[in-house]
């Protein structure tokens, strides 16, 4: 889809429909709160539904996420989409 790990389009964020529509639906989010300042836990995203948001996006993009440190519990929005484009690019 031409995107690099390198940054990438504005640091990942070509990814974000991908992880917009991810959230809404696992999430049970509204796709229009969805936006990259949104912190994930002002979302309502618990563990629970963020381990289904993960577990989501490793079966659709073939990524893995870490099991451990800072980079499994992104902040924001714009911190999943930066992490789920290093991992599509081989960088996590």
């Amino acid at each position: 889809m031409g995107r690099t790990a390198e940054g990438g389009e504005a640091d990942g964020l070509a990814l974000l429909p991908l992880v917009r529509a991810v959230l809404a639906e696992e999430g049970r989010i509204s796709p229009e709160a969805v936006v990259p300042e949104a912190e994930l836990e002002v979302l309502g995203l618990d563990s629970v539904r963020m381990t289904q948001v993960i577990f989501a996006l490793e079966e659709r993009l073939d990524i893995t996420f870490p099991l451990e440190g800072e980079e499994v519990a992104p902040r924001t929005v714009a911190d999943l989409v930066r992490l789920v484009a290093r991992l599509e690019g081989g960088g996590g």
